[in-house]
C-alpha cells in the first residue's frame, strides 16, 4: 500500500522522493496494494519506468502481461547483475494480487518471458497479499486472505523456477512462514502494526516499522524487523 486511494501526483511524489534519496536511476519495483488507486499508480509507474534513467550496467526494469488496471495480469521484472546482488544475476518478480485474486495470468506472462531465458541464478517473488498464511487471528479470515488451497496450487506452479523467497505485506505484522521449500517474509507496515493475537482489528504498540531482508547465496539468511516508536515528546 503506497497510498490510500491516492492520486497520480501522490505516487509520482513517492517515486521522486526515492530518487532524491538514493540517486537518479534508482530502479523501483512497485505493485499495488488493496488501498492503492490502481489507475493512478499505473500511470505514475509507467511514467517512472519510461524516464531516461541511467541504471547501473546490467540492471533492467520491465513490465509484462498487462496493466495494474486489469487485476492479476500485470507483472514487473527487476534484473540485478551479480555485482549488485552479491552472487549471480538475481531477478525480483512483482506480481499483482492487490486484493484476493491470484495472478495466474501474470504468472503465465512471466513463464512465457522467462522459460527459454532462465538467465537468473535466483528469483524472488514480491506480492501484496501473503500466499502462505502467517499466524494472525484477525487477518487470516477469508475477507483478508487468499484461499489456502488455491495459494498452494499457485506455489506449486512456481517450482520450475528457483525462487529464493516470497516477500509480501498486507498483514501489518512481521513474520517468517514456510511451506515446503518456500520461505515467505511478511514485512511490518510503515504505518500501524496489528496485534496478531486478537480477533478484532487491534493496533499493537509496534509502529511504524520496516524490514531489512538480505538474501544469501541459497537462502534468505538474515531477516531483521525494525520498529520505530515515538517517545512521550513525539521524538
Amino acid at each position: 500500500d503506497l497510498a490510500d486511494d491516492g492520486s497520480d501526483e501522490d505516487y509520482t511524489e513517492i517515486f521522486n522522493q526515492v530518487e532524491e534519496t538514493f540517486g537518479n536511476g534508482t530502479p523501483i519495483l512497485a505493485i499495488p496494494g488493496n488501498h492503492d488507486n490502481r489507475e493512478h499508480l499505473d500511470l505514475a509507474y509507467m511514467d517512472y519506468i519510461n524516464r531516461e534513467h541511467n541504471f547501473k550496467p546490467g540492471t533492467y526494469l520491465q513490465r509484462i502481461g498487462g496493466t495494474f488496471e486489469e487485476p492479476g495480469k500485470c507483472g514487473v521484472i527487476l534484473t540485478l547483475p551479480g555485482i549488485l546482488a552479491g552472487s549471480g544475476n538475481t531477478k525480483l518478480i512483482g506480481m499483482d494480487n492487490a486484493h484476493k485474486e491470484l495472478p495466474h495470468q501474470g504468472l503465465e506472462a512471466f513463464m512465457d518471458h522467462e522459460w527459454n531465458r532462465k538467465s537468473a541464478d535466483s528469483y524472488t517473488l514480491f506480492m501484496h497479499m501473503p500466499l502462505i498464511k502467517p499466524f494472525h487471528r484477525f487477518m487470516n479470515v477469508d475477507a483478508h486472505s487468499i484461499d489456502e488451497d488455491a495459494a498452494k496450487t499457485f506455489l506449486w506452479a512456481l517450482r520450475d523456477f528457483y525462487f529464493r523467497g516470497i516477500i509480501c505485506g498486507h498483514y501489518h505484522c512481521a513474520s517468517v512462514t514456510t511451506f515446503n521449500d518456500f520461505v515467505q517474509f511478511a514485512a511490518p507496515a510503515s504505518q500501524c502494526q496489528l496485534d496478531p493475537f486478537t480477533k478484532e482489528c487491534t493496533p499493537s504498540g509496534n509502529y511504524p516499522g520496516y524490514a531489512i531482508i538480505c538474501p544469501g547465496m541459497h537462502e534468505m539468511h538474515m531477516c531483521k524487523f525494525h520498529y520505530i516508536v515515538e517517545d512521550e515528546n513525539g521524538n
